[in-house]
């Protein structure tokens, strides 16, 4: 499972539930890297819960991965043995993006953007009431390769996202079969013919905490 490059190097990685393995492009031999004990030991030293099987990562360079367990960000140095780095996102956070320069982390919360770095303090970027207006999330119904909704710029500085204004968009009803007893729920959806979402492009400096739209 999720076989990668480990960073730049001619080392690419792979795993099972219980370790981390690595292989080089140029041998047949492959070797752990990581057991789910020596994860387990690293994320109890840093105030984290064990895992019963070891959870997908991605590599940011040669030496660092990072991984997400339940609410929980965290980042893991090979060298040093030990996470450097974690976050804790609330309850309801969606659509995560991720700057791992800076070790920050946008998120969605409801129609709002938020963001929060490693000292886990939460920075609202849009704090709209009316939830017709919807904040950092995919418009155009994933439609134009459209897939998320948050961008950060390459040296971590801003946060561009999508802003959507839903108010001439009419409701569909949707039958929501998860519960016991089935419910209804109501969701925006710009049938033929009729008004679509109107858009526009929000950037939020996160030096002075400032956003500007731009249509």
């Amino acid at each position: 499972r999720n076989t990668q490059w480990r960073g730049k190097s001619p080392n690419f990685t792979f795993q099972d539930y219980s370790a981390i393995y690595q292989q080089s492009a140029t041998k047949a031999d492959s070797v752990v890297l990581l057991t789910i004990a020596d994860l387990n030991s690293a994320l109890l030293k840093a105030g984290g819960d064990s895992v019963r099987s070891m959870p997908y990562i991605k590599w940011e360079n040669d030496n660092e991965f990072h991984f997400y367990i339940g609410s929980s960000w965290y980042a893991y140095s090979v060298t040093e043995k030990k996470i450097i780095a974690s976050i804790l996102l609330p309850n309801g956070a969606e659509n995560y993006s991720l700057n791992y320069s800076k070790k920050l982390i946008a998120f969605t919360i409801q129609n709002n953007l938020y963001v929060v770095g490693t000292d886990n303090r939460i920075i609202a970027i849009t704090s709209d009431s009316d939830k017709n207006i919807v904040n950092g999330q995919i418009v155009s119904r994933n439609e134009f390769g459209i897939d998320k909704g948050i961008f950060w710029s390459p040296n971590g500085s801003y946060i561009g996202f999508y802003s959507k204004d839903e108010h001439k968009v009419t409701e569909y009803p949707l039958v929501d079969i998860a519960p016991h007893q089935a419910t209804l729920k109501l969701k925006k959806y710009p049938m033929a013919a009729n008004p679509s979402e109107n858009l526009c492009l929000g950037i939020y400096n996160l030096a002075n905490n400032t956003n500007k739209f731009i249509q």
